[in-house]
């Protein structure tokens, strides 16, 4: 039997969360492809929707995550930016104190992934000839870098996901976060070639990693058409007058829902308040009832999400930050739901604009092409027919993953 260990951060269950949609989808491919997954887990996951979703065509091995090391890291960090202070730093030493602040904000990406997780692989390397090491996430890759002398006749590659370079503006300029997460261009390109295959999920982080030196980088993005056709609109929805936002407890997704429904909302429905906004996943949990004409879904199976998603008019995506393909952009492409977003919401797809959705420039701009999809039916009906062409021509199982094996 063709075998593949599967080295993972993200679990497939609860498929509930973007990354775990898209970590979930490879793992598809893979067995379809009549691989056998031996799949390392640093974290939790359902285990039953697991076993019922793979059956006997993976195993699941998972290791829990080093808390008494990173909570020291954690402590060590800010202790030094307790240094920070705005009577010492001022001046032209503002820039030192921003230095500063993103060197504590960087680990090495290796630092993420607990030792008994190389052990578990080298054990299973000792058993077993694995054609394929795959990795999912940069951090994975400390596997095939400290084992790479038992695993040379195997092939090694891994799944981006993120830039995780480009995450300091978001600690810096609004607070999140992103400890074991960010680190230098130089160190995750140095880390990314340890693959002999790197494959980036949008075009745009594919031209940034071949710019800070990434070797052998190949774009694949989300097989979504495939998840998604038995939920493509089939009738005419435009009518309905509904928008939706699904997205996770992301601290990205609520800076930008939080914005939307205090710049927003309050215009789109002086002009029309029969327009209803639904909002679905964990998001929900961050925000309170208190809006005219908004309701809060909570978490829903991905086929509920789907079955409602088909029943609206228009999506939004009004996340203005963050890396990596938008899988809530590319899902509404797939069921051909026109959708308004910013640029950072269709990071890399931005060639599809006025074909698939619609770009906008501020929260003014975002509130105006809201409203017109809403009330244009033609530009709603060419959106919508482009989409799902685009869909089948781009984001099919076979046109995604053609770089992959």
């Amino acid at each position: 039997m063709k075998r593949i260990m599967f080295v993972t951060i993200v679990p497939p269950f609860p498929d509930d969360q973007g990354n775990r949609v898209y970590t979930l989808s490879i793992m598809n491919y893979l067995v379809k492809k009549g691989y056998f997954l031996d799949v390392i887990l640093q974290g939790g996951c359902d285990k039953k929707a697991f076993l019922d979703h793979f059956g006997n065509k993976a195993n699941l091995i998972q290791i829990e995550h080093n808390s008494a090391n990173i909570n020291k890291l954690y402590s060590i960090r800010d202790d030094i930016r307790k240094l920070l202070r705005d009577d010492v730093y001022c001046g032209y030493n503002a820039e030192i104190k921003r230095e500063i602040f993103i060197a504590t904000n960087h680990f090495h990406p290796f630092e993420a992934i607990n030792d008994k997780v190389v052990e578990k692989a080298k054990r299973l390397l000792k058993e077993c000839y694995y054609e394929y090491i795959i990795c999912n996430y940069i951090y994975s890759l400390r596997v095939v870098y400290e084992l790479r002398e038992m695993i040379e006749n195997s092939k090694s590659m891994v799944f981006t996901i993120d830039a995780v370079s480009n995450l300091d503006s978001q600690s810096l300029d609004y607070g999140i976060d992103t400890t074991y997460r960010a680190c230098s261009a130089r160190m995750e390109a140095e880390c990314l070639n340890v693959a002999d295959k790197v494959l980036a999920i949008s075009k745009s982080e594919l031209r940034y990693f071949e710019g800070i030196g990434v070797k052998n980088v190949f774009l694949c993005e989300y097989n979504a058409f495939d998840i998604l056709r038995s939920y493509q609109i089939k009738g005419n929805t435009f009518h309905k007058k509904r928008i939706i936002f699904a997205a996770s407890g992301n601290p990205l997704n609520k800076i930008g829902l939080d914005n939307f429904l205090k710049r927003v909302w309050p215009g789109l429905l002086h002009m029309d308040n029969e327009i209803r906004l639904l909002i679905c996943g964990s998001i929900c949990d961050h925000f309170n009832s208190q809006y005219k004409n908004v309701l809060f879904k909570g978490k829903l199976s991905s086929p509920e999400l789907y079955s409602m998603m088909s029943g609206c008019t228009i999506s939004i995506n009004p996340t203005f930050l963050g890396t990596g393909l938008k899988i809530k952009s590319v899902e509404s492409i797939s069921i051909g739901l026109p959708f308004v977003s910013f640029d950072e919401g269709v990071d890399g797809l931005q060639e599809l604009n006025n074909n698939a959705f619609l770009i906008a420039e501020d929260w003014i701009d975002f509130g105006y092409k809201a409203f017109m999809l809403l009330n244009n039916k033609q530009l709603w009906l060419r959106l919508h027919r482009k989409a799902l062409q685009i869909a089948q021509e781009r984001f099919s199982m076979e046109e995604v993953f053609k770089s992959v094996l």
